[in-house]
C-alpha cells in the first residue's frame, strides 16, 4: 500500500502533476487548487487507470511534442543553484528536499538521452540536424517524465518501450511500484469475476514489458494447443495456458509458483 503522506511519494506526485516545464523554466508558479486535488488523488487515480487499461477502456493518444528547440536550449543551459532554490521554495517546506531529488532524477533522464546536434571541427562548432531516431528516443522519454501517468495509455496499445519504463522506475520509484499493484490488482480482480478473462493482446504484450515479463501472445498460445493436438495427446480440460499477466495474478493471489519456460 502507497503511503500517501511520504514526502517522498508527495514530491513525486507534484512533479507528475505540475510536469517539466516548471524545471526547465527554473520557475515553479503557486500550485492552484486543481493541481492540490490532483496531487492528493493520485494514488487513486492510479487504480483507475489500472482498472481502465485492464478492461480495456483505455485508449492511447498521440499528444503533439512540447517545442524542441526550447526544451533543447533549457536542457543546454547551466543550471543556476540560486535558480533551483527559488523555484523550490514555492513548494511546502516538508517536501522541498524530497522534490528536488525527483527533480535532479528527471532532469537527469533526459540528458542521458538529450540529441547531442553539436560538433567540434577545426574551424570551430558545427551545428547538425538530429537524427530521427535519436528525436524519436527523447520525446519517448520526455513523454513519461513529464507525466508517468501517460504509461497506462502506452501499456494499454502495446507501445510502451523498455527504456520508458526505466525511465519511469528511475525517476518515480514509489510510483513505478503504485502502478504494478494496481495494474496486478486490477488483474485479479477481472480473474476472480471471471475465470476466462485475458488481457486484449496489445495490453498483454505492454504489460509484460512494463512488468518485465516474457512476451506470450494469443497466437503463440495457439500454435501450443494445435501442436498437442497433432501430437495425439488429449488436452487436459483441468489444464488452462495461462498469459503472464494472469500467472502474475494467481501467483500473488493463490502463493503458487509457475515454472519457467
Amino acid at each position: 500500500m502507497t503511503n500517501n503522506d511520504s514526502p517522498d511519494y508527495r514530491a513525486e506526485c507534484t512533479l507528475a502533476v505540475i510536469g517539466i516545464k516548471p524545471l526547465l523554466s527554473r520557475k515553479i508558479g503557486k500550485i492552484t487548487g486543481e493541481q492540490r486535488r490532483a496531487i492528493f488523488n493520485h494514488a487513486k487515480d492510479i487504480q483507475r487507470a489500472a482498472i481502465a487499461t485492464v478492461r480495456g477502456d483505455m485508449r492511447c493518444t498521440w499528444p503533439l511534442p512540447d517545442k524542441h528547440s526550447t526544451i533543447m536550449k533549457a536542457l543546454s543551459s547551466p543550471e543556476n543553484a540560486d535558480h533551483t532554490a527559488e523555484m523550490i521554495s514555492a513548494l511546502p517546506p516538508e517536501i522541498q528536499s524530497a522534490f528536488k531529488s525527483v527533480a535532479d532524477r528527471a532532469l537527469e533522464a533526459l540528458h542521458q538521452v538529450l540529441p547531442a546536434n553539436s560538433v567540434s571541427t577545426l574551424a570551430g562548432p558545427t551545428i547538425l540536424p538530429i537524427d530521427d531516431p535519436a528525436m524519436f528516443k527523447f520525446h519517448s522519454i520526455y513523454r513519461v517524465v513529464n507525466d508517468p501517468m501517460q504509461v497506462f495509455e502506452l501499456i494499454s496499445a502495446g507501445a510502451i518501450l523498455k527504456s520508458q519504463v526505466a525511465a519511469v522506475k528511475h525517476v518515480y520509484p514509489i510510483t513505478f511500484d503504485s502502478i504494478t499493484g494496481a495494474l496486478v490488482d486490477a488483474i485479479i480482480d477481472a480473474r476472480s469475476k471471471d475465470e476466462s478473462f485475458q488481457l486484449d493482446p496489445s495490453c498483454e504484450q505492454g504489460a509484460a514489458v512494463w512488468m518485465g515479463q516474457p512476451i506470450v501472445t494469443a497466437p503463440f498460445q495457439g500454435l501450443y494447443v494445435q501442436q498437442d493436438q497433432t501430437q495425439n495427446r488429449k488436452p487436459d480440460p483441468t489444464q488452462r495456458i495461462l498469459s503472464p499477466m494472469a500467472e502474475i495474478s494467481l501467483t500473488q493471489a493463490q502463493g503458487v509458483e509457475f515454472p519457467k519456460a
